[in-house]
């Protein structure tokens, strides 16, 4: 067991808050759900210092139960914070890497690609959501 973590394109039509949007059933072969939700829009394993970003976003819009399967509604103005905020995250907090520093660089490119990924998703009108489980 671990740390998964996920960020969703949601259909702003599906959207009902900071914290829920509605879902419909998932299709293993494209990723996307019955209603238009890309499902599979990114994923991380074990980035705890993203999650731990996460949940101050989570907090801070008011959330209030468990963060744990909680997803939360990010922003523009969030996506531009954690691009901020990329500079400064400490990438060796889990403590599990074997080349820390080829790691620190995949994870810091995935993260910016992501950013600019769900801030073209947001300009063309929908929504984007990060989730946990762990």
């Amino acid at each position: 067991m671990g740390l998964d973590q996920y960020a969703y394109r949601i259909k702003m039509k599906n959207v009902k808050s900071d914290f829920a949007f509605e879902r419909g059933r998932y299709n293993d072969a494209t990723g996307m759900d019955d209603l238009g939700n890309d499902l599979d829009f990114d994923y991380w394993r074990k980035f705890s210092p993203l999650d731990a970003w996460m949940r101050g976003v989570y907090l801070a819009k008011g959330g209030t139960d468990n963060f744990n399967l909680n997803p939360v509604r990010l922003t523009e103005e969030d996506l531009d914070n954690l691009y901020a905020a990329a500079q400064h995250i400490d990438f060796y907090a889990a403590g599990y890497y074997n080349d820390p520093q080829r790691e620190k660089e995949e994870e810091y490119s995935h993260l910016i690609r992501f950013i600019f990924k769900a801030k073209k998703a947001i300009a063309e009108g929908d929504a984007v959501y990060y989730d946990n489980w762990w």
